[in-house]
């Protein structure tokens, strides 16, 4: 494509590089904590135990909260999904792992071209274009907390069951970058 143009022409729109990286996750485990009870010893605080059939979960950008502002969280109806838990009595043993959040999602792409200088073919300029999550996806973190290193996740925070507070991806960030080499 456009082999016969002229050199200054070529030196232009020619060798362009363009470079993308594309990652993507299942949804992470996690499982739904007592809420500060300990049925089987002092030192291991345990999971909840599921006591009726818990709804899927999906990211709700704007659910209500249990009590108090809504927000951010697993599941569209975070009530349901408290009522399908109940601390696990002691001897038992409770869920581990029974609720998955958001996977990881990024596309990076970076675009560069190398120019030669003119007066000397061992120096050159180089112009670098990176951005970093190009579509601005937002992907929250289950395992997220408060300031009070409580997690949201727990049946002692009932008002609060199921709502982020932390993302996994990192908001849109691009670079520009010119390098003089010889």
């Amino acid at each position: 494509f456009l082999g016969h143009i002229n050199r200054p022409l070529a030196a232009v729109i020619g060798g362009w590089q363009l470079a993308g990286l594309w990652r993507w996750t299942s949804g992470l485990p996690y499982g739904v904590d007592n809420g500060r009870a300990w049925p089987t010893s002092w030192n291991n605080q345990g999971f909840a135990t599921q006591i009726g059939p818990v709804p899927t979960p999906r990211t709700t950008r704007n659910a209500p909260a249990v009590a108090g502002p809504g927000g951010p969280n697993i599941w569209p109806d975070p009530a349901a999904a408290l009522a399908a838990y109940a601390q696990t009595l002691p001897g038992q043993a409770g869920q581990r792992n029974g609720v998955r959040g958001d996977g990881y999602f990024d596309v990076d792409t970076g675009i560069s071209k190398r120019f030669i200088m003119p007066y000397n073919e061992k120096h050159s300029i180089q112009f670098r274009w990176e951005t970093f999550n190009v579509g601005n996806n937002v992907r929250f973190y289950l395992g997220s907390s408060d300031i009070a290193n409580q997690e949201y996740l727990t049946l002692s925070r009932s008002a609060v069951f199921g709502k982020y507070s932390a993302q996994l991806t990192d908001p849109r960030v691009m670079q520009f970058s010119l390098r003089y080499e010889f």
